[in-house]
């Protein structure tokens, strides 16, 4: 499968946040059986969107057609990866295709105490901070 081929791992998500296809790649990275990560949403690994930023996100995907975030994914045992997050907007299909590269130490804009911090929201400027949406751009095909 396409998904498979490529490092990392990726995943196809709906609007609601909720996985639509998964990688095999995902299962080796996050620990997770494939059955159960395909019933998971996004919301359920990086714990700083609740639904709320979630959908806020989501708008920010349909009007750019692209975000990229870098924050945390948690495995299945608990241990949170630093990860930097694509979301590309598939027009028409009401999905996008997310792609994770995983960092091998933590960047040094991101700490792990982002449990409690918030996510900042998207703006027409790419924001400051510690952690949240680094920077978005349009997607041109």
């Amino acid at each position: 499968e396409a998904l498979d081929t490529i490092s990392n791992y990726n995943f196809f998500i709906q609007s609601s946040g909720n996985f639509l296809e998964v990688s095999e790649s995902s299962t080796k990275f996050l620990g997770y059986p494939l059955e159960v990560l395909q019933t998971m949403k996004l919301q359920d690994l990086d714990q700083s969107l609740d639904q709320s930023a979630w959908q806020q996100h989501w708008q920010t995907i349909q009007q750019q057609n692209y975000l990229e975030m870098v924050t945390y994914h948690r495995k299945q045992d608990g241990e949170l990866l630093p990860v930097q997050l694509t979301l590309v907007y598939l027009a028409g299909q009401e999905v996008a295709y997310g792609y994770v590269v995983l960092y091998t130490q933590s960047p040094p804009d991101l700490e792990p105490q982002m449990e409690e911090e918030s996510v900042p929201l998207p703006s027409d400027d790419p924001p400051t901070g510690n952690f949240g949406v680094t920077s978005w751009r349009q997607w041109q095909v």
